[in-house]
C-alpha cells in the first residue's frame, strides 16, 4: 500500500509542477516552494489515511488535543512541516540552478 502512496505523491508533484509552470505571474522559486508544500500535504494526508485503516486504534487513535498521539503531534507539527516543505522546494530550485550555473561557467 505504501508503494501506491508514493506513486500518488509523485503524481501530485508532477501535476502541481505542470499546473504552476503555466502560471506566468508567479516567481519560479515560489512555484517550486508551493510544489514542495503540495507534496508534503499529500503525503501527510495519505499517512493519516494509512494510520486510520491499517493500525489497531484506527481513526480513534487520538485527538488533536492529546499531544501524545499522532494527531496531537501533527496539530503542532503540521505548520512547521508546511514551512519546511516550502523551503525544501525553494532549496531544490536553488541547487538545480546552481548546478546549471556552475556547469555553464567552466
Amino acid at each position: 500500500m505504501y508503494c501506491v502512496f508514493r506513486l500518488i505523491t509523485g503524481f501530485s508533484v508532477d501535476i502541481s509542477f505542470k499546473v504552476l509552470k503555466e502560471k506566468k505571474n508567479i516567481n519560479e522559486k515560489v512555484k517550486d516552494g508551493i510544489t514542495g508544500v503540495i507534496m508534503s500535504l499529500i503525503y501527510f494526508g495519505k499517512t493519516l489515511i494509512a494510520m486510520g485503516f491499517f493500525y489497531k486504534g484506527g481513526w480513534m487513535a487520538g485527538s488533536s488535543s492529546d499531544h501524545g498521539t499522532f494527531l496531537g503531534v501533527s496539530y503542532i507539527g503540521l505548520p512547521w512541516t508546511i514551512i519546511n516543505a516550502y523551503f525544501g522546494g525553494f532549496t531544490a530550485h536553488t541547487i538545480a540552478h546552481a548546478i546549471d550555473f556552475f556547469s555553464k561557467n567552466k
